[in-house]
């Protein structure tokens, strides 16, 4: 009997924490920086997604000055728990007398001397003390010599750094030592001749930086690996969007759009060695938004709860099923490819997806062998056929007619294990999962179809009151049951 209780009660207190986090507002980070910082904190954000609402300055802060000039802006009403600053690239670099840069030393001058420079950021540290918040200052990364763009002398980043440093141990102010950590490793994370950061080398940029914040705010070290799906040459080729975050609409759901930077975001339970089952997750949100929170990062807690790895992911959107089947295939494969040092096991890798995510994720384990995009490197020579699936109440899965199966499904013997879960009052879906199911039986294919009364359409792990609050402990059992989890 003890036994049969422990998935509820791991559920309850799964399910209680998500509700929490719901009520009590995330603690709020302020980043202000050049567009080195603009670089990590799009990675950042989706470490801290759940933890902290993280906000960078409009724009490019540029240098000191600008930035004392900008702050009260910056800064507005808000109440902000951690403030991560920096000043410096663009404060170094040699203009002319009319501002605009310069590619010889011998036709400008520094924008900002270092003198200023350090009683720029003394007054920038003073403003920032009267906020409350605890700062962190990121010092200013460095770049070989002969950059492209504007001219900086190599050796200018440590001595500008210098005299930050000695301002901020003057005021006790944490240090992100984002110039350290880079400098033994610039070859492999900064783009040739450049000052900026490759995506891996802004990735890793945003792990450091997620650290100190996380500290700051009193949170476990915890920080999911964030891997981007596609090359930035490749990316380029994609619609134009700037990622969004639409208004909250009370409801406690988090709905991501006009995403063309694809990535998934890995979590692994705490206290694993050995190499574990993982479960990419795919949000719906008919193809025009993703419910990130509700059907991703809520979903990758429980996941983790029960011993297994969780990667959310963030397909492109809107309008672009075919572009989301690529995002899905390539995804599966980086999990395969990076199964060893994420310490997950290639041959245990399935797909979850709510709404039309359960659409992408029956159409990815259907579709396996269709070839959707040319080969980008070494992790597209791995199998994208998920070993299981599992769908929660998803969308498009019958035909136009609805008396079948949808035509982009293909419905043979090699589909993997499938758990489907549904309610009977989601009137306009739940025939596409009972004809979906049906095809998969007469197949022989392995099907446990999971039928409620009630629970409606998109409740993730917030269906308590009704029958199918009970799908997660179901799904458990299923995952055991197929020796998925040991």
């Amino acid at each position: 009997m003890k036994r049969k209780l422990l998935p509820l009660v791991l559920l309850a207190l799964v399910v209680t924490a998500i509700q929490a986090e719901d009520v009590a507002p995330l603690p709020k980070v302020l980043i202000i920086g050049d567009s080195i910082s603009i670089g990590y904190t799009t990675p950042l954000t989706e470490m801290l997604r759940g933890k902290a609402e993280v906000v960078h300055n409009p724009g490019n802060a540029v240098h000191s000055a600008y930035g004392l000039e900008n702050l009260d802006a910056w800064l507005g009403d808000a109440k902000w728990d951690v403030i991560h600053f920096n000043h410096g690239l663009h404060d170094l670099k040699y203009v002319d007398d009319a501002g605009k840069n310069v590619s010889d030393k011998a036709r400008g001058h520094q924008q900002i001397p270092v003198e200023q420079y350090g009683k720029n950021m003394e007054a920038i540290v003073s403003r920032l003390n009267q906020t409350g918040a605890k700062l962190i200052f990121a010092t200013t990364t460095p770049f070989p010599e002969n950059t492209n763009g504007p001219f900086r002398m190599a050796a200018d980043a440590a001595r500008y750094n210098a005299a930050a440093l000695e301002i901020m141990n003057k005021h006790g102010v944490t240090v992100n030592d984002l110039y350290a950590f880079a400098l033994p490793r610039l070859a492999a994370l900064q783009r040739p001749l450049n000052v900026h950061f490759t995506d891996i080398g802004s990735e890793a940029l945003a792990r450091e930086t997620a650290k100190p914040i996380l500290q700051a705010l009193g949170l476990p070290e915890r920080i999911p690996i964030v891997q981007t799906l596609w090359p930035e040459t490749l990316r380029k080729t994609f619609p134009e969007l700037q990622e969004t975050i639409q208004p909250d609409k009370g409801d406690g759901v988090i709905r991501v759009t006009d995403v063309n930077n694809p990535t998934l975001t890995l979590y692994l339970p705490e206290n694993t060695t050995t190499p574990l089952p993982v479960v990419l997750v795919f949000p719906g949100g008919g193809y025009n938004i993703l419910a990130i929170n509700k059907e991703g990062t809520e979903i990758a807690t429980w996941l983790n709860s029960i011993g297994v790895a969780a990667a959310v992911v963030k397909y492109r959107t809107p309008n672009n099923r075919e572009g989301a089947f690529q995002d899905a295939q390539r995804a599966v494969r980086l999990v395969r490819q990076n199964a060893a040092a994420w310490r997950l096991d290639p041959n245990r890798v399935g797909v979850m997806g709510f709404s039309a995510g359960g659409h992408l994720s029956a159409r990815t384990s259907t579709g396996f062998a269709e070839i959707t995009y040319a080969n980008v490197d070494e992790a597209d020579k791995q199998s994208c056929r998920p070993d299981f699936c599992i769908l929660i109440y998803p969308a498009y899965l019958d035909n136009k007619k609805r008396d079948g199966v949808a035509p982009e499904l293909h419905i043979t013997k090699d589909i993997p294990p499938t758990f489907i879960v549904h309610t009977l009052d989601d009137k306009h879906y739940i025939t596409g999962s009972k004809l979906y199911a049906q095809a998969l039986k007469e197949l022989g294919v392995t099907c446990d179809y999971q039928v409620f009364e009630t629970g409606g359409h998109g409740y993730g792990l917030r269906s308590q009151g009704h029958p199918v609050s009970v799908w997660p402990q179901k799904c458990a059992e299923w995952l055991k049951a197929n020796k998925i989890v040991k």
